[in-house]
């Protein structure tokens, strides 16, 4: 029965003899490569080691490097910095140019330049100049609205106020008219210069002693005026809602209305829509003060010689005196009346 030496050395044998052809003396070698130099590691390859060349000189080259080389580096991957070229490094390397100084500041010197400011503080300073003056706008701004908020609530506060608008939907032309408007309520203001000083002229050649004033419009209601004779209507009523103003006189050439009575002066008395503000009939205006405007009918008596009458009274001359409906108009000493009403007019 073999000993545990001798099983040892044929263990050792059968290793070595396992070994494929061409290495049969790398076990041999193997036990004195450590004492044997670098320089001599050719020879005792070529002596001790048969293997093909390829792995020879490789494993010389080994051997010629330092003591830890590992025959395997260049079949590992390489890292970043070792794939790194030329063009790379600079690029990870490049520095940042100064910033360009005041292009606005002149004559300066490379030592004045340091102390300069750059492009990027000019724009930093622009911009809070920008944000100040958009926050002084916004304040001034508000302000202004707030005072003109006050100054309207104070307007409608007042009773009778001329500020109010009747309709807040209507265009610039219609408010710059309404603004010319004169105010007219029960006290009948004067109407202003007549058409005798302006020496208006109609087709004819004939001068007009009344022109239209810049509030007479076309009425909003279907006015419209019945002849009258012993306290029967003749004839078919004058549609006054299609015409701004009616010209009553015994002219026929000039007047849209004759009255053929002699005590009639040529040009009698004129019929007029004018726009007018104030508080009138209307009971919410009452009650909050705040004026309406509307358009309403008035007459005027051109300086006539037997006078205009209204429900009997005459009334003065070159003034503008309302009319309401179901009023008997009556021109010099006429028997013929007229009497104005519109469509929804109720009857007495």
């Amino acid at each position: 029965m073999p000993t545990q030496s001798q099983r040892h050395h044929r263990t050792h044998n059968d290793q070595s003899s396992s070994l494929p052809s061409g290495f049969s003396g790398f076990a041999a070698f193997s036990k004195n490569k450590n004492s044997t130099s670098s320089s001599n590691w050719n020879k005792a390859v070529e002596s001790q080691w048969s293997a093909p060349q390829e792995f020879i000189n490789e494993a010389s080259s080994v051997m010629e490097r330092s003591s830890g080389g590992d025959p395997f580096d260049k079949y590992k991957t390489k890292s970043i910095s070792e794939r790194e070229n030329d063009y790379t490094s600079r690029w990870r390397n490049v520095q940042l140019s100064p910033e360009r100084v005041d292009p606005f500041a002149k004559h300066i010197s490379e030592q004045e330049k340091k102390t300069k400011r750059t492009y990027h503080e000019i724009y930093e300073e622009n911009k809070l100049e920008r944000e100040k003056k958009h926050l002084l706008y916004q304040m001034k701004k508000k302000q202004i609205l707030g005072n003109e908020k006050i100054q309207q609530q104070e307007t409608a506060s007042q009773p009778g106020s001329s500020q109010h608008h009747y309709n807040e939907k209507e265009d610039n032309s219609a408010q710059e008219e309404n603004s010319a408007i004169v105010n007219v309520g029960i006290s009948f203001e004067l109407s202003g210069v007549l058409v005798k000083q302006t020496n208006v002229v109609n087709q004819k050649g004939t001068v007009l002693k009344w022109q239209a004033p810049p509030e007479c419009r076309l009425p909003d209601v279907k006015w419209m005026m019945f002849e009258m004779k012993d306290d029967k209507a003749e004839g078919e009523p004058f549609l006054l809602y299609k015409q701004k103003a009616w010209l009553f006189g015994r002219d026929s050439d000039v007047s849209d209305i004759p009255t053929l009575n002699p005590s009639c002066s040529k040009q009698h008395a004129v019929i007029c829509f004018r726009f007018t503000t104030g508080v009138g009939d209307d009971k919410r205006a009452r009650l909050t003060g705040q004026s309406i405007g509307s358009t309403k009918p008035f007459i005027i008596d051109l300086q006539s010689t037997n006078g205009t009458f209204v429900n009997g009274e005459r009334i003065p001359d070159s003034l503008y005196y309302e009319l309401r409906e179901f009023d008997l108009i009556r021109f010099g000493t006429s028997s013929r009346e007229y009497m104005i009403l519109h469509d929804k007019s109720e009857a007495k």
